[in-house]
């Protein structure tokens, strides 16, 4: 059916089980395209800085938001991997093909983010490999976009708290 050849079959509790093991590999891709970013700048600019020195600084103080950021970044979540894993891939799919079109609307995501610098590139880019593998594997949507909506809100939370 066209639901299930997007992605969109109904919701169940091995999709949110899911998606927090796919949490937790955005996280570790996250750390290592981080740390590539942090030594390859460095060495660009000839000098080590410590990474706070690249972390947003704002304050969180309002907590009775949370909600309303938390659904704003599982909507966020939803809407980025339905158009770039649920709609290009499917839209796109050419049998035989799906390294390269992996590889460009991957690309396509990070520079999406180019405005987060390096590490932000380097990181989506990564994301959206590792999203758009899985989602041509299982054709489920909801277990990849709620992963990318905590991801979303996890990161929202910690840079929070800096400052």
């Amino acid at each position: 059916s066209q639901k299930h050849l997007y992605g969109l079959d109904k919701i169940n509790t091995k999709d949110i089980r899911n998606s927090l093991i796919y949490l937790l590999g955005i996280f570790v891709l996250v750390m290592l395209t981080g740390m590539l970013s942090y030594f390859v700048t460095s060495l660009i600019s000839g000098s080590m800085h410590s990474i706070s020195d690249k972390l947003p600084l704002w304050k969180f103080d309002n907590r009775i938001l949370t909600p309303l950021i938390f659904l704003t970044c599982i909507a966020t979540g939803y809407s980025e991997e339905l158009f770039f894993r649920s709609y290009l891939l499917t839209e796109f799919n050419v049998p035989g093909k799906e390294k390269y079109i992996i590889t460009g609307i991957s690309l396509i995501f990070g520079l999406g983010h180019i405005y987060q610098g390096l590490g932000g590139f380097l990181g989506t880019f990564a994301i959206g490999i590792f999203l758009s593998v899985i989602f041509v594997k299982n054709r489920r949507l909801h277990s990849i976009a709620i992963a990318h909506g905590l991801y979303n809100f996890t990161v929202l939370m910690i840079s929070g708290t800096i400052g």
